[in-house]
């Protein structure tokens, strides 16, 4: 657990995008707990959106129109094809993990299944730099283990853990 939870803190903390929170710093309390600390975003996950839309909540549909929502979609794929190109897949996304904010703010939350592409070579085909992220945290993956939320997963992220970015694309679909 504490391996994962310094490996999403690391992996988050290199994506340096509007879209992704930025991490602020990483360390250890003095009883050796790992912690790392972020900016504060608030909002709604999209999720609570359209649990709200499909509820027809007062003033749902006023304040997040088809536009914006669509507005903020192209914000998330631009997240995640900036993450792509630095080796990166999330391997979770989904409505929970997708936060709007009250002024126009988009943020792709919870890296903690993030995996990083060890072969070197970016995952969109773009000439980029690429995540540092140190040998011990890449490929962390127990195989055999499925880690994402079923109802947003590629097919072959169920049957292999040798995913690159389409299964992100697919989750997008979903």
């Amino acid at each position: 657990v504490r391996s994962r939870f310094l490996r999403e803190a690391r992996v988050q903390g290199q994506l340096e995008h509007p879209a992704i929170v930025p991490v602020y710093d990483l360390g250890a309390r003095p009883d050796g707990a790992a912690f790392f600390t972020m900016k504060r975003v608030r909002g709604k996950t999209l999720e609570e959106i359209l649990d709200d839309l499909r509820a027809r909540e007062p003033g749902a549909e006023l304040e997040f129109s088809r536009r914006k929502l669509l507005s903020a979609f192209g914000s998330v794929c631009l997240a995640i094809d900036f993450a792509h190109a630095r080796n990166v897949v999330h391997r979770d996304l989904k409505p929970g993990n997708i936060m709007l904010g009250g002024f126009g703010e988009v943020y792709v939350l919870d890296w903690g299944l993030a995996k990083i592409n060890s072969d070197g070579e970016p995952l969109s085909g773009k000439d980029s730099e690429t995540v540092d992220a140190p040998a011990s945290i890449r490929g962390q993956t127990e195989a055999g283990a499925v880690l994402g939320t079923p109802g947003y997963m590629a097919p072959e992220q169920l049957i292999t853990t040798e995913i690159d970015g389409r299964a992100d694309v697919y989750a997008l679909g979903a």
